[in-house]
């Protein structure tokens, strides 16, 4: 059944790098790192953000990455679960881009190849 509701394949950026989302909505502000990421949308780990969020809320806001040039987007939440992990309950929210992004998860691949790169020099 998950897998019915993805539009596309998704990436983890624990298989990539490390990328931050800073996004606001009319009532409310995320802080945290992507979980996943495609061309369709993106799952973030929110370490900071006010509780007055809500489930097809529009949403807009900053993927950034050490390697990888500033992705601004824009959306709608349409999940928000709850995960417990090694350091306790983390939220887990899903956006859904109004546009498409085309070619985002080669950009992501790009910049980890980049990355690699440097640190063999």
């Amino acid at each position: 059944m998950e897998d019915e509701r993805r539009k596309g394949d998704r990436i983890k950026t624990v298989h990539v790098l490390e990328m931050s989302v800073l996004a606001v909505t009319g009532k409310g502000a995320i802080k945290g790192n992507v979980h996943d990421i495609s061309n369709y949308g993106i799952a973030i780990i929110d370490y900071v953000s006010s509780k007055t969020l809500k489930i097809h809320e529009k949403i807009i806001g900053v993927i950034s990455g050490n390697s990888i040039e500033d992705i601004n987007f824009s959306g709608r939440i349409v999940r928000m679960d709850t995960v417990e992990s090694n350091t306790g309950l983390k939220r887990i929210i899903g956006i859904e881009f109004l546009n498409v992004i085309p070619n985002l998860d080669e950009l992501v691949v790009l910049g980890l190849n980049s990355s690699k790169s440097l640190i063999r020099m």
